[in-house]
């Protein structure tokens, strides 16, 4: 049984990492493992007997902005209430799911963050990174996957394991979509899921700026890189550009021809250099293809509202400290 077999990688630019070397220093909070200041010390917070230590909040923190890069803009205080309640919220879903038998092996916990992120999930260079362990890391990951399996069989998202983490038919009625309100969604909100102009690129990330001139020079001439290069394939939608792009380079992805390679780019650590391969038109919505679309967005709103019932039931019964851990 693959228990993750239906999910799918959210909706993210492959390269969404250079919102990060492209923001401007007031905006990207600086890198939480090298700052002190967001989280005490030592031990965190406990619940039902787990801890959640500094080293928890500190990769849940890297992980929020990863997945949502308008966390960035929030407080160290705010980031860090936010990532414990989700780390203890987690405790307490995993923690369920155990005790009806649900387990996962690491090959099944790899490939959940293989789904999750897009790329194989490197836990021993976390580790290390992180002055923790292998195993330690393993163990979060399986936490967060294991919650992630209960919350969506609760609510009747998932069949799978039925057998073992039956559907709670009150979590079910939270977040069943009719197709009337599919098409009310698609009638007042048609812009939404019409698809905005997108421009596809070649990256190439270089270790200096040396190599990425060498690696413009490839791009343009359609030869071999440099083989100590990184190479991405991303699609980037318009309205996301000026949220990864410094100015000088959103009107180059707007305008220029297909073919056209960019000047090198510095980075914090090395250097960019970019080629548009192709472009794509807006198109205006239809509901045909957007119907699927709406129903997974609106089941995720209200996954979420079922995800905060879950925990209102359980928190109850639990043990945490300190008392305003579910409060942000």
């Amino acid at each position: 049984m693959k228990p993750f077999a239906n999910l799918r990688r959210p909706a993210i630019p492959a390269a969404l990492a250079l919102f990060f070397v492209f923001s401007e220093p007031s905006l990207a909070q600086a890198d939480p493992t090298q700052d002190n200041s967001i989280v005490p010390t030592g031990l965190v917070a406990t619940v039902n007997g787990m801890a959640i230590t500094r080293e928890d909040l500190l990769h849940r923190i890297e992980l929020l902005q990863v997945m949502f890069p308008a966390t960035r803009q929030s407080s160290q205080e705010e980031l860090a209430r936010r990532a414990r309640k989700e780390i203890a919220e987690e405790i307490l879903f995993a923690e369920k799911a155990g005790l009806l038998g649900v387990t996962l092996d690491e090959w099944q916990v790899r490939e959940y963050w293989t789904r999750l992120t897009g790329e194989a999930p490197n836990f021993a260079a976390e580790a290390k990174r992180l002055g923790t362990t292998e195993k330690q890391q393993i163990d979060l990951a399986r936490r967060t996957a294991l919650a992630k399996l209960y919350v969506v069989h609760r609510a009747g998202l998932s069949s799978e394991l039925a057998d073992r983490i039956p559907p709670d038919p009150l979590l079910q009625r939270l977040v069943a979509i009719t197709p009337r309100q599919i098409k009310e969604e698609f009638k007042n909100n048609r812009e939404r899921y019409s698809k905005p102009a997108q421009v596809e690129c070649t990256l190439v990330i270089c270790s200096d700026e040396e190599i990425a001139q060498l690696a413009a020079s490839a791009l343009a001439n359609d030869t071999p890189l440099p083989p100590e290069v990184h190479v991405e394939r991303a699609i980037f939608l318009d309205p996301e550009l000026e949220q990864q792009f410094p100015p000088n380079l959103i009107e180059i992805l707007r305008e220029s021809k297909i073919g056209t390679v960019t000047s090198v780019q510095p980075l914090e650590a090395g250097a960019l250099v970019l080629r548009i391969d192709g472009r794509h038109a807006e198109q205006e919505a239809n509901f045909s293809d957007a119907q699927h679309g709406i129903r997974t967005g609106l089941e995720l709103q209200r996954l979420a509202v079922a995800r905060s019932t879950l925990v209102k039931t359980l928190m109850h019964r639990a043990v945490f400290e300190p008392s305003d851990l579910f409060e942000l």
